[in-house]
Protein backbone atom coordinates (compact mmCIF):
# COMPACT_ATOMS: atom_id res chain seq x y z
CA UNK A 1 0.00 0.00 0.00
CA UNK A 2 1.22 3.49 -0.81
CA UNK A 3 0.22 6.74 0.84
CA UNK A 4 1.58 10.01 2.11
CA UNK A 5 0.24 12.46 4.61
CA UNK A 6 0.90 16.19 4.92
CA UNK A 7 0.68 17.36 8.52
CA UNK A 8 1.45 21.06 8.11
CA UNK A 9 5.21 20.99 8.46
CA UNK A 10 6.32 17.71 6.94
CA UNK A 11 5.30 14.90 4.64
CA UNK A 12 5.21 11.44 6.17
CA UNK A 13 5.50 8.47 3.81
CA UNK A 14 3.44 5.61 5.20
CA UNK A 15 3.25 1.91 4.43
CA UNK A 16 5.63 1.40 1.51
CA UNK A 17 9.24 1.21 0.57
CA UNK A 18 10.25 4.47 -1.01
CA UNK A 19 12.05 2.94 -3.98
CA UNK A 20 14.42 5.89 -3.80
CA UNK A 21 16.99 6.38 -6.47
CA UNK A 22 20.32 8.10 -5.87
CA UNK A 23 18.97 10.96 -7.99
CA UNK A 24 16.11 11.94 -5.66
CA UNK A 25 16.87 15.16 -3.77
CA UNK A 26 13.45 16.20 -2.46
CA UNK A 27 9.85 17.04 -3.15
CA UNK A 28 7.51 19.90 -3.81
CA UNK A 29 4.51 19.26 -1.57
CA UNK A 30 1.23 20.96 -2.50
CA UNK A 31 -0.07 23.09 0.36
CA UNK A 32 -2.62 25.31 -1.37
CA UNK A 33 -4.74 25.72 -4.45
CA UNK A 34 -5.56 23.03 -6.98
CA UNK A 35 -2.35 21.11 -6.22
CA UNK A 36 -2.96 20.81 -2.44
CA UNK A 37 -1.92 17.41 -1.08
CA UNK A 38 0.02 16.41 -4.22
CA UNK A 39 3.72 15.55 -4.02
CA UNK A 40 6.19 16.09 -6.87
CA UNK A 41 9.59 14.36 -6.84
CA UNK A 42 12.69 16.45 -7.51
CA UNK A 43 15.76 14.92 -9.12
CA UNK A 44 19.36 16.05 -9.44
CA UNK A 45 19.66 18.53 -12.30
CA UNK A 46 16.99 20.50 -14.14
CA UNK A 47 13.40 20.15 -12.88
CA UNK A 48 11.02 22.03 -15.18
CA UNK A 49 7.81 23.40 -13.65
CA UNK A 50 4.73 24.51 -15.54
CA UNK A 51 1.45 23.63 -17.24
CA UNK A 52 3.02 22.27 -20.41
CA UNK A 53 3.17 18.57 -21.24
CA UNK A 54 6.99 18.64 -21.12
CA UNK A 55 7.11 19.87 -17.51
CA UNK A 56 8.55 17.42 -14.96
CA UNK A 57 6.45 19.13 -12.28
CA UNK A 58 3.15 19.58 -14.08
CA UNK A 59 0.73 22.03 -12.46
CA UNK A 60 -2.94 22.40 -13.44
CA UNK A 61 -3.57 26.00 -12.32
CA UNK A 62 -4.57 28.09 -15.38
CA UNK A 63 -2.53 31.02 -13.98
CA UNK A 64 0.66 28.93 -14.25
CA UNK A 65 2.63 29.40 -17.49
CA UNK A 66 3.47 26.42 -19.71
CA UNK A 67 7.15 26.95 -18.87
CA UNK A 68 6.83 28.76 -15.55
CA UNK A 69 10.09 27.96 -13.74
CA UNK A 70 13.11 25.68 -13.43
CA UNK A 71 14.34 24.27 -10.14
CA UNK A 72 18.02 23.30 -10.36
CA UNK A 73 18.93 20.68 -7.74
CA UNK A 74 22.37 19.40 -6.72
CA UNK A 75 23.22 16.13 -5.01
CA UNK A 76 23.74 17.66 -1.57
CA UNK A 77 20.22 19.10 -1.60
CA UNK A 78 21.14 22.59 -2.79
CA UNK A 79 18.29 23.98 -4.92
CA UNK A 80 17.93 27.19 -6.93
CA UNK A 81 14.59 28.34 -8.36
CA UNK A 82 14.61 30.35 -11.62
CA UNK A 83 11.56 32.07 -13.13
CA UNK A 84 11.29 31.45 -16.89
CA UNK A 85 9.73 34.85 -17.68
CA UNK A 86 6.36 33.54 -16.51
CA UNK A 87 3.24 35.66 -16.96
CA UNK A 88 2.27 35.72 -13.26
CA UNK A 89 5.66 35.32 -11.55
CA UNK A 90 6.72 33.51 -8.40
CA UNK A 91 6.60 34.20 -4.70
CA UNK A 92 9.04 32.57 -2.26
CA UNK A 93 7.92 32.88 1.36
CA UNK A 94 5.58 35.69 0.27
CA UNK A 95 8.26 37.73 -1.54
CA UNK A 96 8.17 38.31 -5.31
CA UNK A 97 11.14 36.64 -7.00
CA UNK A 98 13.08 38.59 -9.64
CA UNK A 99 16.33 36.61 -9.83
CA UNK A 100 17.50 33.01 -9.25
CA UNK A 101 16.67 32.19 -5.63
CA UNK A 102 18.28 29.49 -3.46
CA UNK A 103 15.70 27.47 -1.57
CA UNK A 104 15.86 26.21 2.00
CA UNK A 105 14.00 23.23 3.43
CA UNK A 106 10.45 24.35 4.23
CA UNK A 107 10.32 27.36 1.88
CA UNK A 108 6.85 28.11 0.48
CA UNK A 109 6.58 28.82 -3.25
CA UNK A 110 3.54 30.30 -4.98
CA UNK A 111 3.06 29.85 -8.72
CA UNK A 112 0.50 31.86 -10.65
CA UNK A 113 -2.69 32.59 -8.77
CA UNK A 114 -3.27 30.11 -5.96
CA UNK A 115 -0.91 27.17 -6.37
CA UNK A 116 1.37 26.90 -3.36
CA UNK A 117 3.97 24.21 -2.66
CA UNK A 118 6.54 23.63 0.04
CA UNK A 119 10.13 22.66 -0.78
CA UNK A 120 11.09 19.53 1.16
CA UNK A 121 14.74 18.48 1.04
CA UNK A 122 15.36 14.73 1.23
CA UNK A 123 18.03 13.90 3.79
CA UNK A 124 19.52 10.41 3.68
CA UNK A 125 20.34 8.88 7.03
Amino acid sequence: MESSEYNGDRTVIVGRELGLTPHLVGWLVGTGGIEAERDFRLLIGKNTIGRGAEAMVRLSDAAVSHRHAVLWCKEGGEAVLVDQDSQNGLLVNGNRMFQPTPLEHGDLIQFGGETQVQFVRFIRT
